[in-house]
């Protein structure tokens, strides 16, 4: 466990972000093995965040993560209804399409990053309203993902 002093800094410098300034990152690096032959030669987890004051001390709050894999960067974002896939839920109800309620649920809604529609209801969308129907957000593009169910045959 790495331990920050904060007296060490100003109140300020710790808790305010500003444009690409932020007071804490967090970087992971994978350390490759002398005899590893793969395609990954450098890849490295970068968490951004700041810390925030609480009573008797200092909070970490996460503000976004980067992915640098070999010479490429990736902004990591959340997907909000992907943690409630068809690989982990029981409920049938919360596996399915907002729209239709019969297909299970493979596309995300891009900027907002909702994943709430199949593919077929998510054409439906980008024809007649183009917003997203969790909350309304104009929609740039449709991602679909798919999702291996785990208790599904392998054949």
């Amino acid at each position: 466990m790495f331990k920050i002093n904060p007296a060490q800094y100003k109140t300020e410098d710790l808790t305010h972000t500003k444009d690409d300034y932020f007071p804490v990152v967090l970087a992971i690096k994978t350390v490759y093995p002398s005899n590893y032959t793969g395609r990954a030669k450098n890849s490295i987890q970068f968490t951004y965040g700041k810390l925030t004051k609480e009573s008797g001390g200092y909070r970490f709050k996460f503000l976004k993560q980067k992915f640098l894999y070999n010479n490429s960067i990736f902004e990591l974002n959340d997907i909000y209804g992907i943690d409630n896939t068809t690989a982990n839920i029981t409920d049938d109800t919360q596996r399915e399409c907002v729209i239709c309620y019969t297909m299970t649920k493979d596309t995300v809604v891009l900027p907002c990053r909702h994943m709430c529609l199949c593919i077929g209801c998510s054409q439906i969308v980008r024809m007649q309203t183009n917003k997203c129907p969790i909350c309304r957000t104009q929609v740039s593009s449709f991602m679909q993902i798919k999702i291996e169910d785990k208790g599904a045959k392998q054949e």
